[in-house]
């Protein structure tokens, strides 16, 4: 993006016009298309745009300048243009032309990475906890593994109500699509996942609910009743991104004892495997995008955003202590 306060641009045939909209010009603007293609811009003099231009015409009927501006002034423009270097994102072999070059753009902290920064003490105690290492090391307990899996599963009813409701909150059809196909996943390969591993583990499905469990529950039924979308996003980031996170650890995967750093056993490598796919990292791309989003839209939003992400980061540690 051209933010310079530049006098003058030159353009070329094949320039692409993001390179300098919305350039900030408070006497002169001298554009000048060598090539010949469409600016939809309007001249202002706080701003460089052009609402129509002709094209393959002479440069000096390409510009347009503020009324007060004289012509001297207008030569005096051309005479001071000097070449930078252009805008390589946004321009395609083209030239720019400036009396000053253009600031490098400063980097900004994404919404979602601040949110885990804000709890990383607790982030990284669940992702490196030792209910995680001894899954990879394939030495967890069948006894703490079935019962993980049991309490983890009497929560799966409101997990798919929370994902109903970021379908129906969410504020574009990609969005809702997206959420419907992961609600569709959660349905078929990890349901299919906790039956079986159930059965082969021998799980006592008649215990009580944990007090983690019983945390969960309500969780997934407060943020669905704020109808809030950024609060959704809060809860569902968490409980899929901290799974990604220790799924994909390298100092988790050492204790694995497969070729790949996955345990040997398949009812743990499934588990991890869940957690590891194509798709599945996609899906974390597209939460983290959601909630920079949502997060940007008010304060009222990202509050909910953090209070949420926060109780979920703190459920996801106890939970796996309660199992370890």
């Amino acid at each position: 993006m051209w933010q310079g306060s530049s006098s003058a641009v030159l353009l070329c045939g094949g320039d692409d016009i993001k390179g300098i909209r919305g350039c900030p010009v408070a006497a002169t603007v001298d554009v000048c298309s060598l090539g010949g293609f469409p600016f939809p811009w309007s001249a202002t003099h706080a701003q460089c745009t052009l609402s129509s231009v002709v094209h393959g015409a002479p440069p000096e009927h390409l510009c347009r300048y503020p009324r007060s501006v004289t012509r001297g002034a207008r030569e005096k423009a051309r005479a001071e243009m000097r070449p930078v270097e252009p805008d390589r994102v946004h321009t395609r072999g083209g030239i720019v032309m400036a009396d000053s070059a253009a600031p490098t753009s400063r980097p900004t902290t994404r919404f979602s990475d601040t949110l885990r920064a804000e709890n990383a003490e607790t982030w990284e105690a669940a992702a490196t906890h030792r209910f995680v290492t001894e899954l990879f090391a394939g030495t967890l307990p069948d006894e703490n593994m079935a019962t993980y899996l049991v309490q983890d599963y009497r929560f799966a009813d409101g997990f798919m109500a929370l994902l109903g409701a970021a379908v129906a909150t969410a504020d574009n059809y990609d969005s809702r699509h997206r959420f419907a196909q992961f609600l569709g996943e959660v349905a078929g390969d990890e349901d299919t996942y906790f039956r079986q591993a159930a059965a082969e583990l021998g799980a006592d499905t008649s215990v009580p609910d944990t007090r983690a469990t019983e945390g969960f529950k309500q969780l997934f039924a407060d943020a669905a009743d704020t109808r809030n979308y950024a609060a959704i996003l809060g809860v569902l980031l968490v409980c899929e991104w901290l799974y990604l996170d220790w799924a994909t650890r390298p100092e988790n995967r050492d204790h694995g004892t497969a070729e790949n750093g996955y345990p040997t056993r398949h009812v743990h490598a499934e588990w991890v495997r869940l957690h590891d796919y194509p798709g599945f990292h996609q899906l974390i791309d597209f939460l983290r995008a959601e909630i920079d989003r949502a997060g940007a839209r008010s304060e009222e939003d990202a509050a909910l955003a953090r209070k949420y992400f926060r109780r979920t980061v703190d459920l996801e540690l106890q939970f796996f202590g309660e199992h370890r």
